[in-house]
């Protein structure tokens, strides 16, 4: 179980209905999963800038 404030609860269940999730659960790990992604894609681009 975890606590969340008010604001990320809210945003929670906004993203659930955004994206018809049933349990905030599933919300959550596609948060993560995406945010995983992104943080790859920067740090490709860091490396592609840096090698240049």
């Amino acid at each position: 179980m975890i606590t969340l404030d008010k604001e990320a609860g809210q945003y929670i269940l906004d993203y659930m209905a955004g994206h018809k999730f049933r349990f905030p659960g599933e919300a959550i790990m596609d948060i993560c999963q995406k945010y995983r992604e992104e943080k790859k894609e920067r740090m490709v681009v860091r490396y592609y800038y840096r090698s240049c």
